[in-house]
């Protein structure tokens, strides 16, 4: 009679538990017809999964024993055996992994040994041959290799080394049985191999682990240590009475399974495979689902594998960029609260466990940066063995995400700034608003006494004086308003900053029409020749702030901008002025179209008054694109644009002098560069007008 089992619900606690059901109905029912043959201690049942393990990963030998972590203590223990040839003697040295479980460690511990810890590459969590190499000494005669999360280091290497040293060498494999290194499985270049099949591994047995060795002497002293160290069950040739039930000639323990746990075991084992490749699947997922998010800004690092692994994926671990770091406990409680189950990825930096320090192990003052970054950084999630759903790909990066939420706000840097309507002004906040806090000013800056009491009141260390009568042809309607604005408003705040002993750093955009006109290329110290009352009035300014600058402790950096356009200027503007004319077919003349300038947009100008700031430079700057443009050539790429056609197909070479472009190596200097081409510009201009 088929016996139907209802299987045992995982914690109603968490939606994605880092377990899943991981038993089928099958499985189940393997264990309780064990029960039912009244069978249940170690038999014939274990001996045909061992079998089928030793073939599945090549070996001569495999022993099953109760746990993953009795399977370390068998090899370690069964490396020193007095039956064996090449052992450890107490007080040798064991390298291994600051990043392990306890019981990969305490049976080194226990055997007698001083183990080394050896640090792990941050990227695979695994420890790099050439940091193994570099703890090797004459003491040295045990390597425990440790693979982290179904991943390795360059096992081949490894084992060429600990051959070469006669080093004994024991894989930890617990976390990644499947896992290969150059086609073949790990824990099978060692001397041992050790395998766990608790529940939340590659596969399980509820409670269970194996031993896998190819040397047959090996393959006896783990035998007889499994159990109580008897001879039973094994063939030896020099021990007497060694086919006698009841002849001790080892030392031992008892580690043996059931029979139970084999049937279980050996039933999920014949579905690895398919195990390994929805793991796989899951995990591919989840990173897909988290860096396609628009959310996505590298905030998280995964565990990245070596070449020639071909790993058997056992959880899924999540490494916080350095930035989010001191947000990780917060984090850990969104998930843990919204039904994510989390927990350390293995057990941190094992060094700074407590009892290290309680059995006095230790006495280095040797620091493990990569471990400990590890453990201050990372966390891990579950990687399910069964198909993982949207709705739970959905709820993991949306926690995930809400990283950004609670991430530590830092105070921002305050700005006062005058102008801040203005093209640039507006420009500037839009672009680093999220970076700065702007400190504004509402007011006429030609009122003097409202820009004082304003300016009494602030308190910030960086200042833009934007306000200003930029186009010339509002300029020169309104030269007494414009003088205004663009000299004594700036003679104002020179008369309040030297009564403002906060402000550190002033900024003034002045422009490149105070050069004289050339056809050569200009740079900071090139002759001036104001072509209009509003580069006059820049000019004085500039002088008067340099002079200002002398006299007062204030960083003064004045950025001499060539022609620049926006998507959202006035006609007043060049583009934006030929864009509307061109539109409305507006007759233009060739004659007023061949003078040369340099163009840049304002976000690059935004960018290239950014650096200044941050670096708190002083001194003039041009802001240019060190390219000229003839303003014809301009109308043509906007006509393209407008009517798909040129309007001026032959021009002779312009004879005069109207030409404006400037050099730009003390800003390149610094690491900036213009980025908007001018076709580009011209192009979005057009979608958005």
């Amino acid at each position: 009679m088929t016996v139907y089992i209802k299987l045992l619900k995982m914690s109603k606690k968490f939606k994605y538990p880092l377990l899943d059901n991981a038993f089928s109905p099958q499985d189940l029912q393997k264990g309780i017809n064990v029960l039912r043959s009244g069978q249940i201690t170690m038999s014939g049942i274990t001996k045909k999964f061992e079998k089928s393990f030793a073939k599945y990963l090549g070996v001569k030998y495999a022993l099953m024993v109760n746990s993953g972590s009795s399977a370390n203590l068998l090899s370690v223990f069964a490396a020193c055996n007095p039956y064996r040839k090449n052992r450890f003697k107490i007080g040798d040295e064991a390298i291994i992994p600051v990043l392990c479980w306890s019981t990969s460690l305490w049976p080194l511990v226990q055997a007698g040994l001083k183990p080394r810890f050896v640090d792990i590459d941050p990227h695979t969590l695994n420890v790099k041959v050439s940091d193994v190499i570099k703890k090797i000494n004459n003491k040295t005669k045990l390597i425990m290799a440790v693979h982290i999360l179904g991943g390795c280091t360059e096992m081949e290497k490894l084992r060429n080394i600990a051959k070469q040293k006669k080093i004994i060498l024991i894989e930890d494999t617990c976390e990644s049985l499947g896992s290969k290194y150059n086609k073949k499985y790990l824990g099978t270049f060692g001397d041992f191999g050790t395998y766990s099949f608790y529940y939340s591994h590659q596969i399980t047995s509820g409670e269970g682990g194996m031993v896998v060795c190819n040397n047959y002497e090996d393959y006896c002293i783990l035998h007889s240590l499994r159990s109580h160290g008897w001879t039973r069950g094994l063939k030896l040739k020099n021990i007497k009475n060694s086919d006698n039930k009841f002849t001790f000639y080892n030392s031992g323990f008892n580690l043996r399974p059931t029979d139970v746990s084999a049937a279980i075991g050996l039933n999920q084992f014949k579905r690895l495979k398919k195990f390994q490749q929805i793991r796989d699947e899951n995990r591919n997922k989840i990173i897909k689902t988290i860096v396609n998010d628009k959310r996505w800004k590298n905030q998280f690092i995964f565990q990245k594998i070596i070449k020639k692994c071909d790993p058997s994926w056992f959880g899924f671990p999540i490494i916080l960029n350095k930035r989010y770091i001191k947000s990780k406990s917060r984090l850990i409680e969104i998930l843990e609260k919204n039904g994510i189950e989390t927990r350390p990825i293995v057990s941190g930096n094992f060094f700074n466990q407590p009892a290290i320090k309680k059995f006095k192990i230790f006495n280095t003052k040797e620091k493990f940066e990569n471990a400990q970054l590890l453990e201050e950084s990372g966390f891990f999630i579950g990687l399910h063995t069964k198909k993982i759903s949207n709705y739970n790909l959905n709820q993991i990066k949306n926690n995930l995400f809400k990283i950004e939420e609670i991430l530590p706000k830092k105070n921002k840097i305050r700005i006062g700034i005058t102008g801040h309507n203005g093209v640039l002004g507006s420009a500037f906040i839009k672009n680093f608003h999220t970076k700065f806090e702007f400190i504004k000013y509402d007011g006429d800056v030609t009122n003097y006494l409202k820009l004082k009491k304003w300016f009494d009141k602030l308190d910030v260390e960086n200042f833009l004086h934007f306000a200003a009568k930029v186009p010339t042809n509002l300029v020169e309607r309104n030269k007494n308003q414009a003088k205004k604005v663009n000299l004594e408003s700036v003679n104002s705040i020179i008369k309040l900053l030297k009564e403002n002993n906060r402000i550190k750093w002033f900024f003034f955009p002045s422009t490149s029409h105070v050069y004289k006109k050339s056809k050569f290329i200009l740079n900071e110290n090139s002759p001036k020749e104001p072509s209009s009352v509003y580069a006059n009035t820049k000019l004085l300014a500039e002088k008067n702030l340099l002079k200002f600058q002398k006299q007062k402790d204030v960083n003064i950096c004045i950025g001499r901008i060539f022609s620049y356009t926006n998507y959202n200027q006035k006609k007043s503007f060049v583009i934006p002025s030929l864009f509307h004319k061109i539109k409305r077919n507006y007759k233009l003349s060739i004659e007023k179209l061949r003078a040369e300038r340099d163009f840049v947009h304002i976000d690059d100008i935004c960018n290239a008054i950014y650096l200044l700031l941050t670096k708190q430079k002083k001194g003039i700057f041009n802001i240019s694109s060190q390219k000229k443009l003839k303003i014809y050539e301009i109308a043509n790429l906007i006509s393209k644009q407008v009517k798909n056609k040129k309007i001026f197909s032959t021009v002779k070479s312009y004879g005069n002098k109207d030409i404006l472009y400037g050099d730009n190596k003390r800003l390149k200097n610094l690491g900036w560069a213009p980025k908007k081409n001018i076709n580009i510009i011209i192009r979005d201009f057009a979608k958005k007008n």
